[in-house]
């Protein structure tokens, strides 16, 4: 409408009004929308210019015309006012009102309505004027124009090799090359990037802010910024759909491919791009996360969600969408997304020691929990504090390192007494052991315990090794010596284990020795002064990809040793068989099983199942007694 004007000349009201209304909508590119916002415009000019004093003749003449109309209705006369006519009535009324009660300088729709007191008649004129909606204006005039209308007005007006140039390198979701455009116009590379270079003015220009086009434009930033949901945007701006001529494209995606101050990416929409709306949510989180990257949700809501005005499902897709990570019930922002850095977030997040298997859990992509157990032992921001219990080292938790060393630390800490009771205090959550674990840990070497107290012994009692058939976890086999070992944690962890005296002895040990055994996956040294303690095995459990509670045997020939896993069997039988060392390749009868369970106990070649359970009954060890019995259930029943 603007640009209409000026090219005719017509710069002025006084310009303006040489010219009648059929020449104004006889002009090139003025229909009766642009006319009718032209004339909008002069009416709200006309509003809010200051209001001249009448005279009291003009007074008395306008008051005059306003009651011969409000009486012809009152009547019953027929008089059906279009909105635009009631609209400049329920202003002139509701203007009078104001003049006779003193208050001519104030703004009609800034002030209160009317006073009970007023006229019915003001009374409603003020109820309509404070009622209507945009959208009943639209709906009355039925002259309101889609962005798609607007657009595709726009389009007509190309020719048709600039359309095709539009179409094909800029409005579209996958450009063709200048050079294929260029070989189906017979022309250069060159002169399409100078066909397009001319058509890019051409197109801001229908985004200037003084057309229709333009204000559309703005007001689809403005719903946008600073980032939505296009279903969002379309439900509250339901016309910014629509499809286009000659284009595949809606026409809000259009309109986003010739305005460069909002930008669509799937989903979403942002201003001026996605980045900067990824860039300052980034920016905003990490504000307010802590070391590690997490942050509570609620924080998240009241910052993010404030500054995005986001609906709270909206605003966890956008998170996700961003690259953000769920983390518990907070979010985390992860500078690269690796299992220690999801482990350090998850941590900080619940503010608290958690086990392996609640994080390992929490993690939401692909991984083992031997990677994540590995990682956590080797990340330095990671504590063990108990028994397959981890924490961040920032804590300062006390790290796990067994029940002996606790009660050696908890003796030196006290001046070398400390209570029996203080120690089950300290040690039964910690450790997750029953108190008689730890009043036998606190009796035995290098230990005294003596009416409550516990100390430091002076002299050790000799203690004869239990022999290995009676050993619990050691095995016989011709030339061989076999310890059975349940991984833990501190093994992992590349921490040395003490080893029954029993174990000790079988390798040909007594007090005071050390010795080393070297085997293809890791040397395993054990040295025997006060307890005997077999050096770490972190190295050969790590060639064994073995987890925490994993069987694994170390088999000692001589100088050599070698190692390997208890994989689970299904055949009570050969787990059986497996359970005390022996490496069967094919089903044993129950004979030949006999003779190998026999011999690893220490059990002569005559013996029988009845000795074998006595003497599974007298080692006390409980993964023997079970794959037992499982395996005579099925003899039995053969």
């Amino acid at each position: 409408m603007t640009n209409v004007l000026r090219r005719e000349n017509i710069v002025d009201f006084g310009a303006l009004a040489e010219h009648t209304l059929r020449y104004v909508m006889s002009l090139r590119n003025m229909g009766a929308k642009s006319v009718e916002e032209l004339l909008g415009y002069l009416i709200g000019l006309a509003i809010r210019s200051p209001v001249p004093e009448m005279t009291a003749t003009e007074s008395r003449a306008d008051s005059s015309r306003i009651a011969r109309r409000r009486e012809r209705r009152r009547q019953g006369a027929a008089e059906t006012l279009t909105l635009s006519s009631q609209l400049l009535e329920d202003l002139e009324v509701l203007s009078h009102w104001n003049v006779a009660r003193g208050a001519a300088s104030v703004s009609l729709f800034g002030s209160a309505s009317p006073a009970a007191e007023a006229p019915d008649y003001v009374v409603s004129a003020a109820i309509r004027l404070s009622g209507l909606t945009a959208y009943d204006w639209v709906q009355a005039n039925s002259s309101f124009e889609s962005l798609a209308s607007l657009l595709t007005a726009h389009l007509r007006d190309l020719s048709d090799k600039e359309l095709e140039i539009l179409t094909r390198r800029i409005a579209t979701n996958k450009a063709d090359t200048l050079e294929q455009v260029g070989l189906d116009f017979g022309v250069t590379r060159e002169r399409i990037r100078q066909l397009e270079a001319k058509l890019k003015p051409v197109l801001q220009s229908w985004i200037d802010p003084s057309t229709a086009l333009g204000m559309r434009a703005m007001a689809l930033r403005e719903r946008i910024r600073p980032v939505s949901h296009i279903d969002d945007v379309l439900h509250d701006v339901p016309s910014a759909a629509g499809s286009l001529l000659h284009s595949e494209l809606s026409a809000w995606l259009f309109l986003d491919k010739i305005d460069d101050d909002f930008e669509s990416e799937d989903v979403w929409l942002a201003t001026p791009s996605i980045q900067s709306a990824k860039s300052e949510t980034t920016v905003i989180f990490d504000q307010v996360a802590g070391p590690n990257g997490s942050a509570a949700r609620d924080v998240v809501r009241e910052t993010i969600g404030e500054w995005s005005q986001l609906t709270d499902n909206r605003l966890t897709e956008w998170l996700e969408h961003v690259g953000l990570y769920r983390v518990g019930a907070g979010w985390a922002n992860l500078k690269s997304r690796s299992v220690p850095n999801f482990a350090a977030a998850y941590l900080e997040h619940e503010g608290e020691r958690r086990s392996l298997e609640q994080v390992d859990a929490a993690i939401t992509w692909p991984h083992s929990i031997l990677t994540l157990r590995n990682a956590l032992l080797e990340d330095s921001r990671f504590t063990s504090v108990a028994r397959g219990e981890w924490e961040l080292a920032s804590w300062g938790g006390k790290e796990y390192s067994g029940i002996k060393n606790a009660i050696s630390e908890a003796l030196a800490d006290n001046g070398g007494l400390v209570s029996v009771q203080s120690l089950i205090d300290d040690l039964v959550p910690r450790f997750k052991v029953t108190e008689t674990s730890v009043r036998a840990y606190a009796a035995a070497w290098p230990f005294a315990s003596e009416k409550g107290i516990v100390r430091l012994a002076s002299e050790r009692k000799s203690v004869r090794p239990k022999p290995p058939g009676l050993t619990r976890n050691l095995y016989a086999a011709p030339g061989q010596t076999r310890l059975r070992i349940r991984v833990t944690s501190e093994h992992l962890r590349g921490s040395g284990s003490p080893i029954a005296i029993g174990a000790a002895a079988a390798l040909g040990m007594t007090p005071g020795e050390k010795k080393t055994f070297v085997g293809d996956l890791g040397l395993v040294t054990v040295s025997w002064d006060n307890q005997p303690l077999m050096s770490s095995i972190r190295q050969i459990l790590v060639s064994l990809d073995a987890a925490v509670d994993d069987l694994v045997f170390l088999s000692v020939a001589g100088d050599t040793v070698t190692a390997w896993t208890v994989e689970p069997n299904s055949d009570p039988l050969i787990a059986l068989a497996e359970t005390v060392g022996s490496r069967p390749t094919e089903r044993l009868d129950a004979d030949q099983l006999r003779s190998k369970i026999a011999q690893s106990l220490e059990l002569g070649p005559d013996a029988t199942w009845h000795d074998i359970e006595a003497r599974s009954a007298a080692r006390n060890e409980p993964e023997l007694a079970d794959a037992l019995t499982a395996a005579l259930a099925v003899i039995r029943d053969e």
